[in-house]
């Protein structure tokens, strides 16, 4: 292992926190935000539109104009608060009606389960329940509305996970069991962000699949209901699969934080989080995305594919970004050396049979090149 610290440089410290609501939700957020208090206003002082020019307006109603606008803020943000809390209170009654899982029972195959009729039972994905649409993770919530996430690539780096999802808790490595990491799909954020080699194939992302006998380290958080339908659309190319916490177990990831990781994992809160199972990004088709995901739509593939000449999103002829593989071997490293020889030998590329440390030891040069200073915290590692 001395081999692989000696070659990956320090990885920075800070990574600043992004927005992830979605640009339609704010333009609306902000449209309502803006004409609530000036109708309010209007009404309140009762000063027709072109006379609220302040060098037309005296101070008595100048003054009472901005008492208005502050009373019409107050009650618009009174009104959203109330509208979250709302929605949590139908989304905890629903959850109480329609499930009465512990921490450790297997979900698959149980009759009394309302997802069990659509649960996997081909192969080593036994038990697994395909996640189609929001009102699937909605019941796959637990009763804060929050919902369990397992991170198998850029996310085993805390750092990396919490800017991508900002409402993060529960941070904590674990182990999967019957599944593998494969390089194995084209990811249109490469092409975006200009570290795509179309030349030479290498811009496939990661992504995890059913095998039998393997055993993968994760990272396990979980994120509100509420910011479903950005994971959603961010990670549109994949199958969404709940997988149940029998497939689940601790995993500690150094001999100095063993003890703190083991105390973790067997706490309150970690067993509520897992008690419904957890959500991870599993490998889907070409036919089985356009389908279901695109509903056939030509259209919607040529915006998100077709533009960078990708013909198939599913391809096992790519080879891994190498900005992002580097990235994700930083962030195993991060996790100790459980979780980062884990992710060098249970991590494949679209062959099935080369693993990421065998394909580093022919590329070692990965490993030495910087992302793009642009990008230099965002694949820090």
């Amino acid at each position: 292992m001395a081999a692989w610290h000696a070659i990956v440089p320090n990885v920075p410290a800070a990574l600043p926190r992004q927005s992830l609501m979605p640009p339609a939700v704010r333009t609306r957020a902000s449209s309502r935000a803006s004409a609530f208090p000036q109708a309010a206003c209007r009404t309140a002082c009762r000063i027709p539109r072109r006379d609220l020019r302040p060098q037309h307006m005296p101070g008595k109603e100048l003054s009472a104009l901005y008492g208005a606008l502050d009373g019409a803020l107050d009650g618009a943000l009174d009104g959203a608060r109330s509208r979250h809390d709302g929605m949590m209170r139908r989304l905890r009654s629903r959850n109480s009606d329609i499930f009465s899982r512990q921490f450790g029972r297997p979900l698959g195959g149980d009759a009394d389960w309302p997802l069990a009729a659509r649960s996997q039972t081909q192969g080593d994905a036994s038990g697994c329940v395909e996640l189609t649409d929001e009102s699937d993770f909605v019941q796959a919530a637990n009763e804060d509305g929050r919902i369990s996430i397992l991170g198998f690539g850029s996310l085993l780096s805390e750092r990396s996970a919490r800017s991508t999802f900002p409402s993060l808790e529960s941070f904590h490595q674990a182990r999967l069991k019957g599944f593998r990491r494969v390089f194995c799909h084209a990811a249109p954020v490469f092409f975006i962000r200009g570290i795509a080699h179309k030349e030479t194939k290498e811009y496939s992302s990661l992504s995890v699949e059913p095998c039998e006998g393997e055993e993968i380290v994760i990272t396990l958080f979980s994120i509100p209901a509420i910011e479903v339908p950005a994971f959603i659309e961010r990670e549109h190319e994949f199958r969404f699969l709940l997988v149940p916490p029998s497939r689940i177990s601790p995993s500690a990831p150094s001999p100095d934080s063993a003890a703190v990781v083991a105390a973790a994992a067997s706490s309150p809160s970690l067993a509520h989080n897992l008690s419904r199972g957890a959500v991870i990004c599993s490998r889907y088709s070409d036919h089985e995305y356009l389908q279901i995901r695109l509903k056939g739509d030509a259209e919607e593939y040529e915006r998100r594919y077709g533009q960078w000449g990708v013909e198939r999103v599913w391809d096992d002829s790519l080879l891994p970004c190498r900005v992002y593989l580097r990235h994700c071997v930083l962030a195993a490293q991060g996790l100790g050396e459980e979780a980062l020889d884990s992710f060098l030998d249970h991590t494949f590329l679209a062959d099935r049979s080369t693993t990421i440390r065998q394909y580093l030891l022919q590329h070692p040069d990965i490993m030495i090149e910087p992302p793009p200073p642009s990008l230099a915290d965002r694949y820090g590692g």
